[in-house]
């Protein structure tokens, strides 16, 4: 089954997604009914795997970079994601501006463990990415490596802690920490908070913080829409880098689901070539 929509892409609609980050989030707290607490952080959050995983997607993206001066640059990006016996893959591909264009991030899941490898076109070669530059930040974007893959869940603590409200939506608050000192430092995150819908499992804003307990920047997801069965997806991303006083705002302006993704697109041949489509 397939599933495409278009977004209008005129540039005034995507720099009006700059305005999302003067919006405040408001929140209210509540107690935890009897049944909440019983269920586990890890629950609520395998339950959003499970809903919100799709077989295959590709999903061009146009990424605005804000610095503290509210100097700009925009760059777009095409992404491309599939599931099959062998695992998960995924890869990112900059169409735009010249000067960074075919730089791509293949991820690719083995043994339950996320690799990943970065494409220069200067240099012509995939780059492996150590475990220990996870916290290192993306082509200038305030998204790290580690954000740009699926977590292994084993390496996390989750805990129940609170319920919220975000948006007008209920929300189930998630502490998510490291299970060592090394994983920490890889990814530069002493911890994250998450809010997840509970209508639909989704996460909706995440903190996270450093060794230091301080909040390094956030993330809001908005415009949810409901691209198949019981996925959803966000149109609209802030990243908030409060540390760096820096902000990237993406704006999803096409997608297509569950559609069929030859695996050629992930070898390292085709991504050398510049001939992803």
């Amino acid at each position: 089954m397939t599933i495409k929509s278009g977004i209008p892409s005129q540039q005034k609609n995507i720099f009006s997604i700059i305005g999302i980050y003067i919006i405040a989030t408001i929140l209210s707290c509540h107690v935890l009914s009897a049944s909440e607490e019983r269920l586990s952080g890890r629950k609520i959050i395998q339950k959003q795997v499970d809903l919100h995983s799709l077989n295959s997607s590709r999903i061009k993206t146009v990424m605005i970079l804000v610095d503290k001066k509210k100097r700009q640059k925009k760059r777009i990006v095409e992404s491309y994601s599939k599931k099959d016996s062998t695992g998960k893959k995924s890869l990112m591909v900059f169409r735009d501006p010249a000067d960074i264009k075919n730089t791509a991030l293949l991820s690719k899941e083995i043994d339950n463990t996320t690799r990943q490898w970065l494409y220069l076109p200067a240099l012509k070669k995939l780059q492996n990415l150590a475990e220990s530059g996870q916290g290192n930040y993306f082509m200038g974007t305030d998204f790290t490596y580690g954000d740009l893959k699926a977590d292994n869940m084993n390496n996390y603590n989750y805990e129940l802690i609170d319920s919220e409200t975000v948006e007008e939506q209920d929300c189930y608050v998630i502490d998510i920490i490291p299970i060592s000192r090394e994983i920490a430092k890889n990814t530069g995150y002493a911890k994250r908070i998450s809010w997840v819908r509970k209508d639909i499992y989704f996460t909706i804003k995440t903190q996270f913080f450093g060794k230091n307990k301080k909040m390094i920047k956030e993330s809001l997801s908005k415009d949810l829409i409901n691209v198949h069965g019981t996925a959803w997806m966000a149109k609209k991303v802030l990243m908030d880098n409060k540390k760096a006083r820096h902000k990237t705002l993406m704006g999803v302006v096409d997608y297509e689901v569950n559609i069929p993704i030859d695996d050629k697109v992930f070898t390292e041949k085709n991504i050398k070539a510049g001939s992803i489509r």
